[in-house]
């Protein structure tokens, strides 16, 4: 079972390529990543554009994630400071925060459907050596102007002592049911919940499956003759000529000057150099399945809320996150996800978006669920999976391949893969038109 709830709406199909056409351009991935790459360069540039995808428009994990929009990254300041620099750092979020800004002008100009703005949520910690890791980023966010959180610590439980002093500013001890309060939760084995305290960090819901759809229509009203949607075009080769590109599918090709891909982890084409396999993509992208459930409550408040470090009760090694908000089809009923659980693909295990949702996984929800909202739930409303790329450095690789001009991508996931998605779009619309951009944590290796 995979039974996403962002899929389910009518939607528009469109035909499959079956000969040999010419565009200016070719994205390759129908999810997010292509939408918004497609609409940038329509808006931006006078070229035309195929895009292909090989299910149909928003399949793959555009349909099949937990919904959040965040203007932060999975991996930590400190790390990207370690590996980019503060300048490449500081123009990273620079363009993730400017995500807001292009999300708003795609909504309103195509008349988008979309969730209400969630409170900026709460991120629990299960024992001292967690709320000291968490501390420890404070000073280097305050270094590139992300701001700082709050730690509300249980004080039956924490003593100041136990905390370094130079954190002390960022702590207030409370009682431990204020903490429960934050994280919307009864589990006592949470100590600690960190509030952002700033307006930096900001979080949103958004079904961005439907948000693909509605951005593909229109698109269609206003760019009729500049591109094409081809959909169940499953692609073989990408093979990089002096000139330009040729796409090769099952049932046709495509000559175009550059090519885009917008792929996640979906990628079991090759890319030819002039005739000679230069790598398989999917070599450079270390391939996650991502686990969650979602059902209806009568819970009427809205909240997000992450569970940072593994807990040991649950036999898996990842945290929780949930949150609670209208849903999409009816703004009467409330709607709580939850998700945490994932899989690691090693070798040449492919995913499945069919395959069956796993026993152990629902047992798991259903434990946490008594465990932190008190809860007996026998059965959910929806259980889905998706699939998450890495690459080799985990965060989205945005721009043209440093060896090979023709080719660029908008791929990869850094945790938050949603808003990033669109930040990408509009960046590889001004590479196209010959812009010269600042170096980004987001630049290709």
């Amino acid at each position: 079972m995979n039974n996403s709830p962002w899929l389910d709406f009518p939607r528009r199909s469109f035909p499959p390529l079956k000969d040999k056409k010419h565009f200016d351009i070719t994205i390759v991935g129908g999810g997010i990543a292509g939408i918004s790459t497609l609409y940038f360069l329509l808006k931006n540039t006078d070229k035309t554009v195929a895009l292909l995808e090989k299910n149909y428009i928003a399949s793959g994990a555009t349909g099949h994630n937990a919904g959040f929009l965040l203007n932060t990254m999975e991996i930590g300041t400190d790390d990207l400071l370690r590996e980019f620099g503060e300048e490449k750092t500081r123009q990273g979020f620079k363009e993730l925060d400017n995500g807001w800004n292009l999300l708003s002008e795609m909504l309103e100009v195509a008349h988008c459907s979309h969730e209400p703005t969630l409170p900026l949520g709460a991120l629990g910690y299960t024992s001292i050596d967690q709320i000291v890791n968490a501390l420890e980023e404070e000073p280097i966010d305050e270094q590139i102007g992300r701001g700082t959180w709050k730690y509300l610590i249980a004080k039956e439980i924490i003593s100041m002592e136990m905390i370094p002093k130079k954190f002390h500013k960022n702590i207030d001890l409370v009682p431990q049911k204020q903490v429960l309060e934050a994280l919307r939760l009864q589990d006592p084995v949470y100590v600690c919940a960190s509030i952002p305290d700033n307006s930096t960090i900001k979080r949103e819901i958004m079904n961005s499956a439907l948000f693909c759809q509605e951005v593909a229509e229109y698109l269609l009203e206003t760019y009729q003759g500049r591109f094409t949607i081809f959909e169940n075009t499953n692609v073989q080769t990408v093979n990089l000529k002096p000139s330009g590109v040729i796409v090769t599918t099952v049932d046709g090709e495509i000559e175009s000057d550059k090519v885009v891909l917008c792929t996640n982890a979906y990628t079991d084409f090759l890319i030819l150099d002039n005739g000679t396999t230069i790598t398989r993509i999917r070599d450079s992208i270390t391939k996650i399945v991502g686990y969650m459930a979602g059902y209806f409550n009568d819970d009427k408040t809205n909240f997000a809320t992450a569970l940072s470090g593994a807990d040991k009760r649950y036999h898996i090694d990842a945290y929780f996150y949930f949150y609670n908000g209208p849903f999409f089809k009816d703004r009467d009923k409330m709607f709580k996800v939850i998700g945490g659980p994932e899989r690691k693909l090693t070798g040449n295990q492919q995913y499945d978006a069919s395959e069956p949702y796993p026993l152990n996984v629902v047992k798991t929800y259903q434990q946490f669920i008594k465990n932190t909202f008190g809860e007996d739930r026998k059965d959910f409303d929806y259980l889905w999976h998706g699939l998450m790329g890495y690459t080799s450095n985990r965060v989205r690789w945005i721009g043209p391949n440093p060896k090979y001009p023709q080719l660029l991508y908008n791929l990869g996931c850094n945790g938050i893969g949603l808003l990033s998605s669109i930040v990408g779009g509009e960046k590889i619309s001004k590479f196209i038109k010959g812009d010269i951009l600042p170096p980004s944590f987001f630049d290709p290796i």
